[in-house]
C-alpha cells in the first residue's frame, strides 16, 4: 500500500499542472512533447537493455559482491550502447526528423534522457527489492517536483514553450539519477574494490544474455503503446497527436496506480512461487484479485476522468475525453499482461515473452492503419485496446503453461481448504 500511496502523490502533482500547461501550450506543442517522450522510451529500451527487469529477476539470486559487479557492468554497458545509439540517430536524421517532427539535436537529447531514465529505474528497482519504501517514494517525488518547478519556470515564466518543457524533463532526470547513484556509492554498491575485470566482463556477458531476449518484447510493447503517435502524425496531424497525448496522460493515472500495485505485489510473487502449496494457492487468488482491481479502476476512471477533462482543461483539449475510457482499459489490460509475464520471467523463460509479443504488435499496426484514417484519435485508442486485450490473453496462456500454479483449479482448491 505504501507504493500505491507514493504513486498517487507522485502522479497528483503533474496532473494538477495540466490546466496550466494546456493554457500555455497548444495541441501542436503537446504533440511534439509526446513525440520526444516516445523516442525517449524507445531509446531507453535499446540503450538500457531492460536491465532494471534483469536486476529484479536476479536480485535474490546474487550475493553482495555479485550485485556490485552487476551494477558496475550495467552502467558501463548503458553508456557504451547510449553512445552508439546517439551516433545512429545523427546518421539517420534525414528519415527520423520528418517522422518525429523533432530535430536531430532533440532526438539525441531524448537518448541521453533515456540513459538517465534507465539509471533511475535501476536505482528504484534496487530500493524496491530491498523494501526501502520511503526512499523509493522520496526519490520519485524528487524527480517529479524538480520536473514541475523547472517546467513552470521555463514554460510559464520565460515562455520557452515545448522546448522549455523538455529542458525541464532532462534537468530533473539528471538530478534524480545523480542522487540515486550517490546513494548507491554511499552504500558501497558501486565500489570496484575486490571486483576484477574478468568478473566485469563475465557480468556484462550475462547482462546481454538476459537483457537481449527481453528487448524484442519491450520493442513490441513500445510499438503497441507509442507508435500510435507516429501514425497520427502521418495520417492526421501533430495537433491530433497533442490532443491524444493529453488523453493518454489522463489514462496513465491507471498505469501509475496499476504499476504501484504490481510493484508491491512483485516481491510476493518471487518469494512465494517456490513456497508451499498453500502459499501458491493464495498467490493465484491474489493475482486474480489484482487483475480485477486493475479493471475496476479503469472503468471508474473512464467515467470520472472524462468529467474532469471538461472541467479542468482548456477547451482545445476537450476531445481527449472521447478516448479516455478506451485508453484506461488498455493500460489495465497491459498491466495484467505484465503481471502474467512476471511468472514467466521467474522461470527464466525470457525468450517466450519476446516471441509471443509479435501477435499483439501486429494487431496494433493493422488496427491503427485501418481505424485512424476513419476515426482519428478514437481509432488509435481502439487499436490500443485491441492489442492490449491480445497481449493479456497470450501472456496468461503462456504463464499457465510455464508454471504449475492452480490457475483453473483455484476454486475447487479453495473449497477443499
Amino acid at each position: 500500500m505504501a507504493y500505491t500511496g507514493f504513486a498517487i502523490l507522485n502522479r497528483a502533482i503533474p496532473f494538477m499542472l495540466l490546466p496550466l500547461l494546456t493554457r500555455y501550450l497548444s495541441p501542436d506543442a503537446f504533440g511534439r512533447i509526446s513525440m520526444f517522450l516516445a523516442v525517449q522510451v524507445l531509446a531507453m529500451l535499446v540503450s538500457g537493455l531492460c536491465l532494471n527487469s534483469v536486476l529484479m529477476q536476479r536480485y535474490f539470486k546474487m550475493s553482495q559482491r555479485q550485485l556490485r559487479t552487476f551494477l558496475l557492468a550495467a552502467y558501463g554497458l548503458m553508456i557504451v550502447i547510449g553512445c552508439v545509439v546517439s551516433i545512429l540517430l545523427w546518421l539517420g536524421k534525414g528519415v527520423l526528423e520528418p517522422l518525429s517532427g523533432l530535430s536531430s539535436g532533440w532526438l539525441i537529447m531524448a537518448n541521453a534522457c533515456a540513459v538517465m531514465s534507465m539509471a533511475q529505474a535501476i536505482g528504484l528497482a534496487l530500493m524496491q527489492m530491498r523494501q526501502q519504501v520511503v526512499n523509493f517514494g522520496l526519490m520519485q517525488l524528487l524527480g517529479t517536483l524538480s520536473n514541475l518547478v523547472l517546467s513552470i519556470l521555463l514554460v510559464v515564466k520565460f515562455h520557452l514553450g515545448w522546448q522549455g518543457r523538455l529542458d525541464g524533463i532532462a534537468a530533473s532526470l539528471l538530478l534524480t539519477s545523480m542522487a540515486l547513484l550517490a546513494l548507491q556509492w554511499r552504500a558501497g554498491d558501486l565500489t570496484r574494490i575486490g571486483v576484477g575485470w574478468d568478473e566485469l566482463r563475465s557480468a556484462t556477458s550475462t547482462l546481454v544474455r538476459l537483457g537481449l531476449p527481453l528487448l524484442p518484447g519491450g520493442l513490441v510493447v513500445w510499438g503497441m503503446t507509442m507508435t500510435d503517435r507516429f501514425y497520427l502524425n502521418s495520417l492526421a496531424s501533430m495537433q491530433s497527436v497533442g490532443i491524444y497525448a493529453v488523453g493518454v496522460m489522463f489514462a496513465q493515472v491507471i498505469e501509475v496506480l496499476a504499476s504501484a500495485v504490481g510493484q508491491s505485489f512483485m516481491p510476493i510473487i518471487y518469494s512465494r512461487l517456490n513456497g508451499t502449496e498453500e502459499q501458491r494457492r493464495k498467490l493465484v487468488g491474489w493475482s486474480y484479485g489484482v487483475i480485477g482491481c486493475y479493471l475496476g479502476m479503469a472503468i471508474s476512471w473512464g467515467i470520472v476522468g472524462s468529467f474532469l477533462i471538461h472541467a479542468m482543461l482548456n477547451a482545445r483539449y476537450h476531445q481527449a475525453a472521447s478516448v479516455l475510457a478506451a485508453l484506461s482499459l488498455g493500460y489495465a489490460l497491459n498491466n495484467g499482461a505484465s503481471l502474467m509475464a512476471t511468472f514467466i520471467l521467474h522461470r527464466e523463460k525470457n525468450h517466450l515473452v519476446s516471441m509471443v509479443s509479435i501477435g499483439p504488435f501486429s494487431i496494433s499496426v493493422l488496427m491503427n492503419l485501418a481505424l485512424i484514417p476513419k476515426l482519428g484519435i478514437l481509432g488509435a485508442a481502439l487499436a490500443f485496446v485491441g492489442s492490449a486485450t491480445a497481449n493479456f490473453i497470450i501472456m496468461f496462456v503462456i504463464a499457465c503453461r510455464t508454471d504449475t500454479l492452480p490457475w483453473f483449479t483455484f476454486l475447487s482448491t479453495v473449497e477443499k481448504h
